[in-house]
């Protein structure tokens, strides 16, 4: 599969008015949990470092998780303009931190 990237969806598309306010919600949190996958791949690198197989595989699962955080990111901000995914996710990060040193 090929990798997508943000200027493949088509955004013109968007209607922030149907946006359900819980559902925002949502969206604003796992664009925190997926745009965080870095950490997670750390980890997993980390414990199945023997295995350079997986550590490959989660490496492109890291970086397609990145794209959906990123894209459930830029859609939250169309959806509510005051929203900074890049701001949000730094204080995710400041926040919560699983350790990745296993």
């Amino acid at each position: 599969m090929a990798a997508w990237n943000l200027n493949d969806i088509a955004w013109d598309r968007f209607n922030a008015g149907a946006v359900d306010p819980a559902l925002l919600a949502l969206v604003k949190a796992s664009a925190l949990v997926e745009g965080n996958a870095d950490d997670y791949r750390r980890y997993l690198s980390n414990v199945f470092a023997d295995d350079r197989e997986f550590c490959a595989a989660v490496d492109g699962w890291a970086a397609d998780e990145c794209r959906h955080g990123a894209a459930l990111g830029a859609w939250a901000k169309r959806a509510d303009p005051d929203f900074d995914p890049e701001l949000a996710l730094s204080r995710f990060r400041d926040l919560y931190r699983i350790p990745v040193d296993a």
